[in-house]
């Protein structure tokens, strides 16, 4: 869904409100977790308002799709890695990009795509194996 789509006329400042109208209604004392997958989201309006209700945006990397914008929205981060698979280069790229928020003390959640095959918790214990756990 894009934040100029159809469904809101075309006009982002309607979808931001609409956003915003959704922040506004879920309980401050659930943590939530926002996915907007398409670009056109990833914008300072919509950092903006997510920080501002302390909503964590969930970035999501898709095959073949843009690579994700990762912001801090709140102490939170949640990665949706939803390719089939990840060579151990693209593992050391995505520890380095979040990297720099574990430093920071926030709280990082990475979560592979199950697949048929398998790979998920190969992919998950590799990944966390890039860190040092002292």
């Amino acid at each position: 869904m894009r934040r100029d789509g159809p469904w809101c006329d075309g006009d982002p400042a309607r979808a931001d409100a609409a956003l915003a109208a959704v922040l506004r209604a879920w309980p401050a004392s659930i943590p939530l977790v926002v996915e907007l997958p398409d670009a056109s989201w990833h914008v300072d309006e919509t950092f903006a308002t997510l920080r501002s209700a302390g909503a964590t945006l969930c970035a999501t990397d898709l095959a073949g799709g843009e690579e994700p914008t990762l912001r801090r929205t709140s102490s939170r981060h949640y990665l949706r890695l939803r390719r089939d698979d990840y060579a151990a280069a693209d593992l050391d790229a995505w520890a380095a990009r979040v990297r720099p928020f574990i430093e920071a003390g926030d709280d990082v959640f990475v979560f592979f795509k199950h697949d048929p095959v398998g790979r998920a918790a190969e992919l998950a214990a590799s990944f966390a194996g890039r860190f040092d756990r002292t």
